[in-house]
C-alpha cells in the first residue's frame, strides 16, 4: 500500500497538467453561477440553468476522469528521455474529446443517481438523528438571521444551552460519520465506470461489492485519504488569515484533488485490473 501512495505522487507530479482542466472548469462554473444569479428570474430559466450545469458537469467528469485513467495507464510505460514523458503528459489534453465521446452519457446518469442517493441518504440520516438525538429546539430569535461569518457562528454557539450544545455535538458527529460511510462506500464508483462498466447503475453495485471484497485495503486507502484531508483542513484554518498563504493553500488543494483521484484510480487499476497484485 505504501508503494501505491508513493506511485500516485509520482503520477500526479509528472502529470500535473491534470490540474488544468479542473482549474478551468471551476473558474467557468463560478462565472456561470455568478451570471445566473443576476439573470435567472423565472422557473423555466432556473430549470434551463440546472440543465446546463448538469451537462457541463457530465462533460467535465467524462473528460477529466478519462484523462486520469490514461495517465494511470501511461505510468506503466518506460520513458528514456524526460521529453518523451513530458510529451505523453501533454498529450493527455488530446484525450478530452475521446473522454467526452465515450463517457458523457454514463456520467450524466452518474450525476443523477448520485444526487438521488445523496438525497435518500440524507433523509435516512436525518430520521436517525431525530429519533436518536432529537431536534435542537431553537427559538425564533436564534434562527432569525443566517450565519454568515465566524463571529456570528461564535455568537450563535454562545447563545445555546448546555443541552443544545450536547445535541449539536451529537448531530455534528452523526453527520461526520454518515459522510464518511457515504464516501467510503461509493469511492470506487467512478473508476468502475471508466475501467469496467459504462452503465452507472450496474457500476454502482459492482463498485460497492469491490469495496467490501478487499475491505482491509479499502479501509487503509480511505483512512489515508481522510488523514490527508484532515491535515489540509487544519492548515487551511491558518491560511485564511493571509491572502498569500490562502492562495498557496488553494494550489495545494488543487494538487490534493488531482492526487486523490489518481490514487483511487491507481488503486482500482492495480487491485482489480492487473494480474499481478501488490
Amino acid at each position: 500500500m505504501i508503494k501505491l501512495f508513493k506511485d500516485s505522487f509520482g503520477i500526479t507530479y509528472y502529470n500535473i497538467i491534470l490540474a488544468t482542466p479542473l482549474v478551468l472548469f471551476m473558474v467557468i462554473v463560478s462565472m456561470y453561477l455568478g451570471f445566473s444569479k443576476n439573470t435567472v428570474d423565472t422557473l423555466p430559466e432556473m430549470l434551463l440553468s440546472m440543465f446546463t450545469l448538469w451537462v457541463m458537469f457530465g462533460a467535465f467528469l467524462a473528460a477529466w476522469f478519462f484523462m486520469v485513467k490514461r495517465a494511470v495507464e501511461n505510468s506503466k510505460s518506460v520513458y528514456i528521455l524526460d521529453e518523451d514523458q513530458a510529451r505523453a503528459s501533454f498529450n493527455l489534453m488530446k484525450d478530452i474529446p475521446a473522454g467526452i465521446g465515450g463517457y458523457f452519457l454514463p456520467f450524466l446518469g452518474f450525476i443523477v443517481l448520485f444526487v438521488v442517493i445523496l438525497i435518500l441518504w440524507g433523509g435516512v440520516v436525518y430520521n436517525i438523528g431525530q429519533s436518536v438525538i432529537g431536534g435542537l429546539n431553537l427559538d425564533a430569535s436564534q434562527m432569525k438571521e443566517p450565519i454568515a461569518s465566524i463571529q456570528e457562528l461564535g455568537a450563535f454557539i454562545d447563545g445555546l444551552s448546555p443541552e443544545q450544545l450536547l445535541k449539536l455535538s451529537q448531530w455534528s458527529l452523526l453527520i461526520f460519520l454518515s459522510n464518511a460511510v457515504f464516501s467510503f462506500v461509493l469511492m470506487l464508483w467512478a473508476p468502475e465506470i471508466l475501467f469496467s462498466d459504462k452503465n452507472p447503475f450496474t457500476a454502482l453495485f459492482k463498485s460497492i461489492k469491490k469495496v467490501f471484497i478487499k475491505l482491509f485495503n479499502s479501509l487503509k486507502l480511505f483512512i489515508y485519504i481522510s488523514c490527508l484531508n484532515f491535515v489540509l483542513s487544519f492548515l487551511n484554518t491558518f491560511a485564511i488569515l493571509n491572502p498569500i498563504s490562502y492562495f498557496l493553500m488553494m494550489l495545494v488543494y488543487f494538487y490534493f484533488i488531482v492526487y486523490l483521484v489518481v490514487l483511487v484510480f491507481l488503486y482500482y487499476e492495480r487491485e482489480f485490473c492487473c494480474e499481478n497484485k501488490e
